[in-house]
């Protein structure tokens, strides 16, 4: 899985527990829908200015996200058998 790809989906996993849509949210976050759904789809890269203002709307802190983000990639990384680990 790209980067990309692995911040979109935890910008989606954290937006549906905050319970917004994606229409609320990129309002509040101050991004046009369409931008927004190409960056938690995984289409296009997130520049850090707009991550921020992400972030800010669901009060994450940023480490607190890229820690998010480093469990993830590691779990895409993670052998598929146990033959795998060398």
């Amino acid at each position: 899985m790209e980067i990309k790809q692995i911040i979109g989906l935890c910008l989606f996993e954290l937006r549906n527990e905050e319970g917004f849509s994606r229409v609320d949210f990129a309002s509040q976050a101050g991004i046009s829908l369409n931008a927004y759904s190409n960056i938690e789809n995984g289409n296009s890269l997130i520049k850090l200015d707009t991550l921020e203002h992400l972030l800010a709307t669901l009060s994450i802190p940023m480490s607190e996200f890229f820690g998010k983000i480093d469990i993830k990639k590691s779990n895409s990384t993670k052998p598929t058998s146990k033959t795998d680990t060398k």
